[in-house]
């Protein structure tokens, strides 16, 4: 598929209009109609803004490649978090034993690592602190999910 194509259903898939998403970019309604019509590409800085804003790759806006992988060849998720954005091929749960399951409190933590090794191991990043397991469990599927089906990124949802 094209650019223009690729565009258009990641625009359809959001349920955003072209006037929406011609908003979110600072844009006219036209030039995204231009863009979906194969008459014309956004600038570098608004290609850029654009992927972000669609949580997409380049790649795929461009060539439709669904999914970006490691040198291992392990499917790659970009974690977006109120604290962090990682880029991590594993996912891990941890239980946190300082609050000692108080209400609200964070007693579990998800880690994204990125395959990338120090000194101490694999390089882990928090991605968000849960008050119960469950809603730890329930994030950690959802991402799971995310990259059998080739997301390019994930949305914390039930942190706290």
């Amino acid at each position: 598929m094209s650019f223009a194509e690729n565009l258009k259903q990641a625009r359809k898939d959001r349920g955003l209009s072209q006037e929406q998403l011609a908003e979110m970019l600072s844009v006219s309604r036209q030039a995204v109609g231009k863009w979906e019509a194969g008459r014309g590409y956004p600038e570098a800085e608004k290609l850029v803004e654009l992927a972000g804003k669609l949580s997409l790759s380049l790649d795929w806006l461009f060539f439709g490649q669904s999914g970006e992988k490691d040198r291992a060849g392990q499917q790659i998720i970009t974690i977006y978090s109120k604290d962090a954005i990682v880029n991590c091929t594993k996912v891990r749960m941890t239980r946190m034993y300082m609050f000692s399951r108080r209400k609200n409190k964070p007693n579990y933590a998800l880690y994204g690592s990125d395959r990338n090794y120090s000194f101490w191991g694999e390089n882990n990043t928090i991605l968000g602190l849960y008050s119960t397991k469950e809603d730890a469990e329930k994030e950690m599927q959802e991402i799971t999910q995310a990259i059998k089906a080739n997301k390019n990124s994930y949305d914390i949802k039930y942190a706290l």
